[in-house]
């Protein structure tokens, strides 16, 4: 933690970022971040770079951070990992040395970053805590070696939580006769991650089991033609079309192409059609798509609401979804941690991580002792799923908390 007798102001893409309000002597937090801000996955890791910045920066502004007994400001800077494990970690080594940052956070979007990034916790003794990872072998990796690993905490929910989600929708849709079972075929298509790895293995298990047939393509993060995928699924008659993208433009690419083949079977975006820009992009095309999660619900729920309009006021996005309520929500806990612990040292924020206990818009963080990711389910995260239509969203499943009622495309 660095002391600084200054007002501390940072040019950042979206505004002006003047921290005001800080005692002269106040304090700094310095806290490292990687994502990325370059490549396939740059407009998802720009958007939550700058909404995890905006919270970070109202904390600063409110005087509610307090280290050692000295008011305190957050300085963030933010390493491009290009969606890449080694440039990742080759970021992360130089904000730990060069930079000597207090705390590190990251990969901001993905799990094989963040798995790379968190071998540098036995030469770092430095609080971790992660971003928008969702992959289960994070959690795997502290819960097998809990010493190495005890200061790193995981942000996101599990992605079992997604493939069991869309599971249960589909298996819901075809006994509700809402979607026609015919031969029980999906055809998946994933792009090759480690986003997607652990989600497309847990849906074929769960789906497997339940008598579904899945027909896989594996395509690159890259990926914007899918004629020859669709071309290898479609006269298969699936009755679902199952996506995993964090690629902006393969989930805008996908869903327009399946317009223009006239595919009849329904499609399931896992993340894609959360992305920034995407049901911009694709108009009329995205009815009928379920999607999952969806964890923020502006049109039905006031609390969301008046943060889409903060969020839209103060990032300039008129289009705030999932992705920046993932990183609101990110700020929003990590600052709960930072504020309770006081202090930048290791062993008490990892206690105060331990001790969470924090409602956001999507649920209330609380970690599991064993592999310090938040827990899933009633009372803690959910992970619904929800269908467009007509530019609208609405919850479909689970039925306990559905919004509204899965329609059927025309």
């Amino acid at each position: 933690m660095k002391k600084t007798s200054r007002m501390l102001f940072r040019v950042v893409p979206f505004a002006v970022s003047l921290v005001a309000g800080a005692a002269a002597g106040a304090s700094e937090v310095t806290v490292g971040a990687v994502g990325p801000l370059t490549g396939p996955a740059a407009t998802s890791g720009l958007t939550w770079e700058k909404t995890f910045r905006y919270v970070l920066d109202q904390a600063s502004k409110s005087g509610e951070i307090v280290i050692d007994g000295t008011p305190a400001t957050i300085k963030l800077i933010v390493e491009d990992s290009q969606s890449k494990p080694d440039i990742g970690l080759s970021a992360a080594q130089k904000l730990l040395t060069r930079d000597n940052v207090d705390i590190l956070t990251g990969d901001l979007i993905h799990s094989d970053v963040t798995l790379a990034v968190m071998e540098l916790a036995s030469s770092f003794p430095k609080f971790m805590y992660t971003g928008g990872g969702t992959s289960v072998g994070i959690g795997d990796k502290i819960a097998a070696d809990p010493e190495r690993y005890r200061y790193v905490w995981k942000h996101q929910l599990s992605s079992l939580a997604h493939a069991r989600s869309a599971a249960g929708t589909i298996e819901m849709l075809a006994a509700d006769g809402k979607v026609p079972v015919r031969e029980k075929v999906i055809g998946v298509i994933a792009e090759d991650s480690g986003y997607s790895t652990p989600i497309l293995a847990e849906l074929e298990r769960i789906l497997g089991e339940a008598g579904w047939k899945l027909q896989v393509e594996k395509v690159a993060m890259t990926q914007a033609d899918f004629y020859p995928v669709l071309s290898k699924l479609l006269p298969q008659n699936p009755e679902f079309i199952v996506s995993i993208f964090t690629g902006t433009n393969s989930a805008i690419a996908l869903t327009k192409q399946l317009k223009e083949q006239g595919s009849k079977s329904v499609h399931v975006g896992i993340n894609g059609p959360n992305l920034p820009g995407c049901c911009d992009a694709v108009g009329a095309a995205a009815d009928g798509t379920v999607f999952l999660p969806m964890l923020f619900d502006p049109v039905n729920d006031t609390e969301h609401a008046k943060v889409a309009a903060e969020l839209t006021a103060a990032l300039g996005d008129t289009e705030i979804g999932n992705l920046h309520v993932d990183a609101y929500c990110h700020g929003k806990v990590f600052v709960d941690i930072l504020k309770r612990a006081g202090s930048v040292a290791p062993d008490k924020l990892a206690e105060a991580a331990a001790n969470t206990s924090y409602v956001c818009l999507t649920g209330r963080w609380v970690f599991d002792a064993d592999t310090h990711s938040p827990k899933l389910g009633p009372g803690f995260l959910p992970d619904p799923s929800g269908q467009i239509m007509g530019g609208k969203r609405s919850i479909i499943w689970p039925k306990e908390v559905a919004t509204g009622e899965f329609q059927t495309a025309e």
